[in-house]
């Protein structure tokens, strides 16, 4: 089952930065199932291997935006109002050409002139306003080499990873952007250092890229959140329990193993 979003005529319901993957159902399950005369925002999710996307009904009128639809059955985006004209530009389909939707001389309330003949990406149903969409994917989620999450003495931290080929990599701490968005190089990596005061601090990452529309204009696609790690500064502490090794394998072949707890984060010891 996907997520039923309802809160009608509630404009800051938010479904944002998600990757939904292999959604199970019938025929007709939907990633994101709108209940009647629903406003939220969709923005800047993935959705992959399900029947339906995303699935308005009932005069709901969502803002819809960035997302990006790969291995979708049935509809990308599906309208079963026929009297409501639903805005989803600026996807990406799953191709280049654009969302399939071979319908010609069909008047519906987005008007007689929505048709995309040599389209081959996810489908469009009738009632979807899809143009202008993505010409290519948006940048990957970044996915996370360093740091780790748990217990630290330093207030410095080294981030690595890698997502797209020259995306830009926003940090966001306990949801809040942090500084200017770092550069990935060529091959997709990006590694830099941050502040960190003490106490909590729960951070997040996103990568952002200037992609072409279909009618030759710009947008700024934004990857899913990822790379969530909860980290503890505690500079009083004489121990860095993140800089703890568990050395085995003999001077042969040493290896070495970080400390971590049961949910994989670092602690000190007897935490």
């Amino acid at each position: 089952a996907g997520v039923e979003v309802g809160a009608s005529r509630n404009d800051k319901v938010m479904v944002a930065g998600n990757l939904f993957n292999e959604i199970a159902g019938s025929s007709s399950t939907s990633v994101v199932r709108l209940a009647s005369q629903a406003r939220p925002s969709i923005l800047n999710n993935r959705m992959v291997g399900a029947a339906v996307g995303i699935s308005s009904r009932d005069d709901a009128q969502p803002k819809i935006e960035g997302n990006s639809f790969g291995q979708i059955a049935s509809f990308g985006v599906e309208n079963s109002d026929n009297d409501t004209c639903v805005e989803v530009m600026r996807q990406w389909w799953g191709d280049p050409s654009g969302p399939k939707d071979p319908r010609k001389g069909v008047r519906d309330a987005c008007g007689p002139d929505i048709i995309n003949e040599s389209g081959t990406g996810a489908p469009a149903s009738d009632g979807v306003r899809y143009l202008p969409w993505l010409t290519m994917a948006p940048p990957a989620a970044p996915m996370l080499e360093s740091p780790q999450c748990g217990v630290t003495n330093q207030g410095r931290v080294d981030v690595v990873g890698y997502t797209s080929p020259e995306a830009q990599v926003q940090v966001f701490d306990n949801d809040q952007p942090v500084g200017q968005p770092f550069p990935a190089g060529s091959d997709g990596r990006f590694s830099f250092d941050m502040t960190l005061t003490d106490g909590a601090h729960a951070l997040s990452f996103e990568a952002r890229a200037s992609q072409k529309l279909s009618d030759g204009t710009s947008f700024n696609a934004v990857s899913p959140r990822s790379g969530y790690r909860r980290i503890a500064v505690d500079s009083q502490s004489k121990v860095d329990p993140m800089g703890l090794r568990f050395l085995y394998g003999g001077a042969a072949a040493p290896r070495a193993q970080r400390l971590r707890d049961v949910t994989g984060c670092s602690v000190g010891c007897g935490g």
